[in-house]
């Protein structure tokens, strides 16, 4: 039972035992008096006999309005539950078409290929160029047992990702998305897509240091800040994490 029930039924109990009183107030007060006080016993128990019905009704209305999907807490748990099949098939193929955007395609590519190396430019051209950075050598060779996920708009990547594997964990790390490409629902997508792969990788929580200006955007998909803000490339960031249900 949630709370709301719990409450709903102890108003709609209260309520039910004013009435009851009042009533039995006013029957025994008229017949007691042998009828000649019926009307001003109306009129003292009727308030409270009044009273007693709106809140069994308003009780039972409360009541029935259960702790669920329709609360905050249980539309974070159950829009996500109910959306993500639409657009994902039953088991993880090597390629998956977002049916919203049909001209997309998200797959899991090899390290060090010729769209990882584009990934790469993709990546480092929103990530690192604007802080004045790079990716290094050692940083793409560390890369080498990671999984790496691509968006395809034909044959040019536009959103990338990369998945570290920790037990039973996953780490989301060098998220990026095509400047003009943002805003049309693609890194929605791509957070869909990439914790769909963690699942099947029996990751059971993925994580992501967030940077302060994308912490929106991850709340929007549910996932929840873990600690205080920390410096990482010069820039504030804050761990953010999501349990896969």
């Amino acid at each position: 039972m949630g709370v709301k029930s719990f409450f709903g039924g102890m108003l709609a109990f209260c309520g039910f035992a004013i009435a009851v009183l009042s009533g039995g107030c006013i029957l025994l007060f008229s017949i007691g008096s042998g009828g000649g006080m019926a009307p001003m016993a109306l009129m003292v128990g009727g308030i409270p006999f009044l009273l007693g019905l709106v809140l069994f009704s308003l009780g039972r209305w409360r009541g029935g309005r259960d702790d669920g999907p329709g609360s905050t807490y249980g539309e974070m748990t159950y829009e996500f539950a109910e959306r993500e099949p639409e657009v994902l098939p039953e088991s993880l193929s090597v390629k998956l078409r977002i049916e919203s955007m049909p001209d997309i395609v998200f797959e899991v590519i090899a390290h060090d290929g010729p769209m990882y190396r584009e990934a790469v430019r993709l990546r480092e051209a929103v990530l690192r160029v604007p802080l004045g950075l790079s990716f290094s050598a050692e940083e793409l060779a560390a890369e080498a047992d990671h999984l790496h996920i691509v968006g395809l708009e034909g044959e040019t990547v536009c959103a990338t990702a990369v998945l570290v594997p920790e037990g039973k964990s996953m780490k989301m790390q060098r998220v990026a998305v095509a400047p003009e490409l943002q805003g049309r629902g693609i890194g929605r997508a791509l957070m869909i897509y990439c914790e769909r792969v963690a699942r099947e990788h029996e990751a059971k929580t993925i994580y992501v240091h967030a940077r302060e200006s994308a912490v929106p955007f991850y709340e929007k998909n549910w996932y929840v800040g873990d600690g205080e803000l920390f410096d990482e490339d010069g820039i504030p960031h804050l761990k953010m994490w999501k349990l896969l249900v």
